[in-house]
This record gives structure tokens, sequence and C-alpha cells, in this order.
């Protein structure tokens, strides 16, 4: 958790020494606290055991492994209220194959179904408002 921000709310421009201070102590409040930040901010994930999974969960990312002409499609956990502003992740490993996300009750980027690129790349789901929006563009099916 981050610590509590100590920080001066109005600085004194008349006198140079006060505002000297005031604005070291500022830098070492935010210091202190973008160092405690990055365990609450920074998504963490755990990988998914195996390759080529059949469905993802929060929290964790799913390895793709295809060769040509294989097709997979993954199912995205379900849209449930307790989980928006929650994330899982995809790292296409290859470039051979499709893989395509299934939202199941909801919608991937505006669409039913969304189709990963063709290269090696990660690419982040988050549920927000009972929708998943991928934080790179794919290709979609309705």
């Amino acid at each position: 958790m981050p610590a509590l921000l100590d920080i001066p709310r109005r600085f004194s421009t008349d006198k140079p020494e006060q505002l000297r201070s005031e604005l070291e102590r500022f830098a070492q409040a935010v210091d202190l606290f973008t160092r405690g930040a990055a365990d609450v901010y920074a998504p963490r994930y755990l990988a998914i055991p195996g390759i080529n999974p059949a469905a993802l969960s929060f929290g964790m990312v799913a390895r793709v492994n295809l060769i040509d002409g294989d097709e997979l499609y993954i199912q995205l956990p379900p849209p449930e209220r307790k989980n928006f502003g929650k994330r899982c992740a995809v790292l296409r490993q290859t470039t051979a194959g499709l893989a395509r996300i299934v939202g199941g009750a909801a919608l991937v980027g505006g669409y039913s179904q969304y189709q990963l690129a063709d290269d090696i790349h990660w690419v982040e789901f988050l549920l927000d408002d009972g929708n998943y929006y991928p934080s790179r563009a794919g290709g979609a099916f309705e």
C-alpha cells in the first residue's frame, strides 16, 4: 500500500529558503508514494499452466503457440460486476494459426469474438461495465 502523502498544500514564494524546504519535502513525499505504488498499480500476472488453454482467468496470462491450420478458441471469464476493473492477458508466441477470444455474455472490443493479430504480441483484456476492452487492435467477428 502506498504511503500517505504528507505534502505542503501551499508554497511560499517570498522566502526562498522556505520554498526550497517545501519543494524538497514535496519531492520526498512523491518519491515515497511512487515507490509504494508500484505494488498496488502494476498488474502482475501468473501464467496459466500449459499452452493454448480453453479459458482465461483474471490475473493470469495464457500462452498461445499454434502451427499452420490450428484454430484455438479461448473463453473469457464471466463478466460479473464484482470483477469490473480486473484484467487477464494473452501472449501470442507464434505467427501461425488462428486464435480467437470469445466473450460469451460480454462483447470484446464491441464484438462477440476477437481474433488475435498474426504477429508475436501481448494483449490485455480489461473487464469494465460488463464488456471487455483489448489493449491492442485485432480482428473482430460478430
